[in-house]
């Protein structure tokens, strides 16, 4: 399905994004460095909210890199991170001190 969407798309960031995510998820690696790959071609050409990075990372268990794009995507008050208290692709985070700093700045607490 996320594939389907992703070429039903038009390019559009957010079905790349979450199928990256599933790919890394389901164990195949290739595919959804593959994604970040198309995320970044598309970023030179294009706005991509840096928070798609953080989710394929996220799903990759790059926690560090991860980490790094939701600092980003505070940083340029991006929409998506308004939801990072409640995402639960987020749940191995929130034992982090720089995933509660993004919270607590983002005064969720």
């Amino acid at each position: 399905m996320l594939t389907r969407a992703a070429e039903l798309s038009g390019g559009s960031s957010e079905p790349i994004t979450q199928l990256g995510y599933a790919l890394a998820k389901s164990g195949n690696r290739e595919k959804a460095q593959a994604t970040l790959e198309e995320l970044k071609s598309a970023a030179k050409e294009k706005y991509v909210p840096v928070y798609s990075f953080a989710m394929i990372y996220n799903g990759l268990g790059e926690r560090e890199e991860a980490l790094n794009y939701l600092e980003k995507s505070f940083d340029e008050r991006e929409v998506q991170i308004s939801f990072i208290k409640i995402d639960t692709r987020r749940d191995e985070f929130r034992v982090e001190p720089r995933f509660s700093e993004i919270v607590k700045l983002m005064h969720l607490e």
